[in-house]
């Protein structure tokens, strides 16, 4: 998911609210506005418009919110595998979007009770600041994963030409490559910390992580199939 970037200069929008002492509801308005929630030139915004007007706004509601969001954020970055922090954190997303669908409906607002009316309200400040601050934190999960793999098989690569070097030839195993040439060899974050996948080619290699869909594709790339996310190094390099 995207963060949605302002529509307007933040420097604008604060000048903007500074000019409204009351009532409150005016700012809210501005908020919503400003990140892309509401356009006050659209009908559609009316009913939305018109209720906010009699709210008052909750700000443990709207705080509350966004330290639970960071909070469960906290505690999936600290699962120990990738499969299980791409779990956490895609639930997070699914909950902030059925949150976010959730307040979609206002023509029914008006008629809400105050209590009811101010927590919504409230709600929407919050969800204002969710889209705001936080991150695609699935996007962020898969990039370190893959940037430590790119790593990871980089490291491995070079002690495998050192080995050739040494021994004429690349060995049948990649632990053959410990201690002298790499204090440890990585894992597949990807599949659970298993074993990378090392086959001999004639005089070259096949060195793979099965990559973000957790499937073995037999080490074709995204470029080699849009299907395929394998992260590998073919050596030598194979002809377009």
């Amino acid at each position: 998911r995207s963060i949605m970037r302002p529509k307007r200069p933040m420097m604008v929008v604060f000048q903007k609210v500074q000019s409204y002492s009351t009532p409150e509801y005016k700012k809210i308005i501005i908020a919503l506005e400003t990140f892309g929630i509401l356009d006050e030139s659209q009908a559609s915004s009316k009913p939305l418009l018109d209720a906010i007007g009699d709210a008052q706004i909750d700000w443990d509601i709207v705080l509350g919110m966004v330290r639970t969001v960071y909070n469960r954020y906290v505690k999936a970055w600290q699962a120990p595998c990738y499969k299980e922090r791409i779990k956490s954190l895609s639930k997070i997303d699914e909950d902030y979007f059925k949150m976010e669908s959730s307040l979609e409906d206002y023509s029914s607002l008006k008629k809400l009770p105050e209590a009811e009316l101010n927590k919504i309200s409230s709600q929407l400040i919050g969800q204002t600041l969710l889209e705001y601050l936080c991150p695609s934190a699935t996007g962020v999960c898969g990039a370190l994963e893959r940037n430590k793999m790119y790593s990871d098989l980089t490291e491995l690569s070079f002690a495998l030409a050192q080995y050739k070097a040494v021994h004429r030839s690349f060995p049948k195993n990649l632990d053959e490559l410990k201690p002298k040439y790499i204090d440890a060899i990585p894992l597949d974050g990807f599949n659970n910390d298993a074993a990378l996948i090392f086959e001999r080619k004639n005089d070259g290699y096949l060195l793979y992580s099965v990559g973000p869909n957790g499937r073995d594709d037999g080490g074709k790339r995204l470029q080699d199939d849009s299907k395929c996310d394998d992260i590998a190094v073919m050596v030598p390099i194979p002809n377009k």
